[in-house]
């Protein structure tokens, strides 16, 4: 299991992959998030048993409920100089710090 991060170009600091809800299912918002950050099509397979709701002054947005899903790649995924694939204890130093707590603290649940 791999940990999925993409650079954002402004400050060089990776991240797990974000989207939003549109006026669609949830397959197909993670069908859509997948094409806009990864540049694939997937599958879903599921959803981490435990959302995440940021805390307050944690993320620049507000308080987003986060949901991690379980996902199967249909097409083959490709590295570029702004996207990175890194293994659960080979993540980067420069990675957003929430994202890397999440990931350390929950990605054995998959």
């Amino acid at each position: 299991m791999t940990a999925v991060s993409k650079s954002i170009a402004a400050s060089g600091t990776y991240r797990a992959g974000t989207g939003s809800v549109e006026d669609e299912s949830f397959e197909a918002t993670c069908s859509r998030v997948a094409l806009e950050e990864v540049g694939i099509d997937v599958s879903v397979l599921g959803t981490l048993a435990l959302p995440y709701l940021w805390r307050p002054g944690e993320h620049p947005y507000g308080r987003p409920l986060s949901i991690y899903t379980i996902v199967r790649s249909l097409g083959i995924i490709q590295e570029t100089d702004t996207r990175r694939f890194f293994g659960p204890n080979e993540l980067p130093d420069n990675i957003v710090k929430v994202h890397r707590r999440f990931i350390e603290q929950h990605l054995f649940l998959v």
